[in-house]
């Protein structure tokens, strides 16, 4: 919840766990599924919705990176990225294997979530949290990522990605990135 021009603006990326909002003047849900009618009944009347696609909040140094990006014939930046937890390690870890196992030695960025254990001839570069995150995905050919955020943001630069769905909260998204290939 942010207050702003004392209006209680409420930012919602999980709209399936909104029971009920009385108290929000502006309920903002950037996200491409997003609908409108998942908050009839559960908000104020006078609240609000920005709701859907025309509404993803994205960072605008993405929009200069999109500029700046351009698609690559050939891959050796590969961008892994899924995170921290339990799942996500497991993904990052077996797309590293798998990568190695296809007897390439490009290189390969992990970003975030833990270290993989180095695997085969593949070089890989662990990048820890940045600001910039634009400035990664401009460097990378492809992305394999979870259906979070990140497919989002490497859609906003232009970077080709692959992406899974590790957490059930990322279901529609997943759906969506299907649909629309």
């Amino acid at each position: 919840y942010n207050k702003i021009c004392n209006k209680l603006i409420r930012i919602d990326d999980s709209e399936s766990k909104l029971k009920t909002d009385r108290f929000s003047d502006v309920i903002i849900n950037g996200n491409p599924y997003g609908k409108e009618e998942t908050y009839r009944g559960r908000v104020r009347n006078d609240c609000l919705l920005l709701v859907g696609p025309d509404y993803i909040p994205m960072d605008k140094n993405f929009c200069f990176a999109r500029n700046r990006y351009k698609i690559r014939t050939k891959v050796k930046q590969i961008l892994i990225t899924f995170g921290a937890s339990a799942k996500g390690v497991i993904f990052g870890r077996e797309i590293c294997r798998m990568i190695s196992d296809s007897n390439t030695n490009e290189a390969s960025m992990i970003l975030n979530g833990k270290r993989p254990e180095q695997t085969g001839s593949i070089i890989v570069k662990f990048v820890p949290f940045t600001e910039k995150i634009y400035d990664v995905f401009s460097d990378s050919d492809i992305a394999v990522c979870s259906s979070s955020s990140t497919c989002w943001q490497s859609a906003a630069v232009g970077v080709p990605f692959i992406t899974f769905m590790t957490a059930q909260n990322q279901s529609a998204a997943f759906e969506y990135v299907q649909l629309k290939k």
